[in-house]
């Protein structure tokens, strides 16, 4: 659930604590900005939400989280002022 994810300031972010529930939220796309998430918990999935009014991969902020399983990294590109693209997809 997006209410209550943790704002990401951006940069690198090392997230411990995902319990398969909890997330964290992308700042704003703006075209060129580069986030990298590391989700640092064993055996647990981190959920990722975009920013509201923008999208990860082609979702939405309410249907677009992008869930990492624990011990796994993502690097978020966005490509305009609305669109997150994750690597790896």
């Amino acid at each position: 659930m997006l209410l209550g994810a943790a704002q990401l300031a951006g940069g690198f972010s090392l997230v411990s604590g995902a319990d398969d529930a909890k997330g964290v939220k992308l700042p704003a796309a703006v075209a060129g900005r580069v986030i990298i998430v590391k989700n640092n918990t064993s055996g647990k999935n981190l959920l990722v939400y975009p920013a509201t009014s923008d999208k990860i991969n082609g979702g939405t902020a309410t249907t677009g989280a992008l869930t990492m399983a624990g011990f796994t990294a993502a690097m978020f590109v966005a490509y305009d002022d609305v669109d997150w693209y994750s690597l790896p997809l």
